[in-house]
């Protein structure tokens, strides 16, 4: 059986890690396979953002993981998770497709809001957020945990 198409095309996949405390980072990734990554939150002066381009067998796998998604209608839904521990370092993830941004993932000290609307949806953000943080590690001057740590 073919896989079906993405009903949208995508233009960005963004990752930020935010600490109400000091310095947040935010990874941003189009799709021609450019990246950026900026500290935010830093006063009162932010280095300039970093950026390149991704390998390309890591923009395949980046597509891929987004054309998944896409390839059903986003739920307007989220399920929601209590917080694990007591910790205000938040994370979100974003998608741009075209002129929406979705919030697939919002997580931090009072819990995490997920945009799925079953067990594959959630499987699929996780990936994306998992190949994201791999990507900021691997690139990124700033990466979270030095910022962290």
């Amino acid at each position: 059986m073919p896989l079906k198409r993405p009903l949208e095309d995508w233009d960005q996949v963004q990752r930020t890690v935010y600490d109400p405390a000091g310095p947040s980072l935010s990874f941003i990734v189009t799709d021609n396979g450019m990246w950026t990554e900026q500290l935010i939150s830093l006063v009162p002066v932010l280095p300039p953002p970093e950026s390149g381009k991704l390998d390309k067998w890591e923009l395949r796998v980046l597509d891929a993981l987004v054309d998944q998604i896409n390839r059903e209608p986003i739920p307007d839904q989220t399920q929601w998770n209590p917080p694990v521990e007591d910790d205000s370092i938040g994370r979100f993830l974003n998608l741009t497709n075209g002129a929406t941004t979705y919030q697939l993932l919002s997580e931090g000290g009072r819990g995490g809001l997920i945009r799925a609307d079953d067990a594959l949806d959630t499987l699929e953000i996780a990936a994306l957020d998992v190949f994201l943080h791999y990507l900021e590690e691997k690139y990124g001057r700033y990466s979270g945990d030095a910022i962290m740590g």
